[in-house]
């Protein structure tokens, strides 16, 4: 491993990393009954407050129909709600229902715990470090690829053939 190029190394170690994520994204929306996807949905609209469908989806970096699913379930299950826009009564709000923000509420700490036990198996004088060279390779994906779906990127591509 000592000679392999350390750009492959980094490639191999954020794979990893995706992989542990996503086990952790799963219990975190196991305990509160959920699905990956309704636990990120929900995260966002607590995060942002009343927002819409589309930006939901862009935060995500999901198609629209995919967070109108997600939605669906969330409103099915009392958490979500829908509401007109006072602007615009064509477009539509997403907010948190009370039930929703009280699991938003219960979920929130636990996820914050769980970040800040992995955070704390880091020397104290190298954490801030690392979450900045974090956010380095992060910022350097997004120049690279940007969040499109790689789906989109491929028919954008096929367009431009033709």
């Amino acid at each position: 491993m000592a000679d392999m190029d350390p750009g492959l190394r980094l490639r191999e170690i954020l794979l990893k990393l995706v992989r542990r994520l996503n086990n952790l994204e799963r219990l975190d929306a196991a305990c509160c009954g959920m699905t990956v996807g309704q636990c990120r949905v929900l995260w966002v609209i607590a995060k942002r407050g009343p927002t819409t469908p589309g930006e939901v989806a862009e935060t995500l970096g999901v198609d629209a129909s995919t967070v109108t699913k997600l939605v669906d379930s969330l409103a099915d299950g009392g958490l979500v709600q829908r509401q007109p826009a006072a602007t615009d009564r064509r477009h539509v709000l997403l907010s948190l229902t009370p039930s929703g923000l009280q699991t938003w509420q219960e979920m929130e700490p636990a996820v914050a715990r769980r970040w800040q036990a992995i955070l704390a198996t880091v020397p104290p004088h190298g954490r801030l470090q690392l979450v900045s060279w974090l956010q380095a390779v992060a910022e350097a994906l997004e120049r690279q690829c940007g969040d499109a779906p790689v789906g989109k990127e491929d028919e954008s591509a096929k367009n431009e053939q033709r």
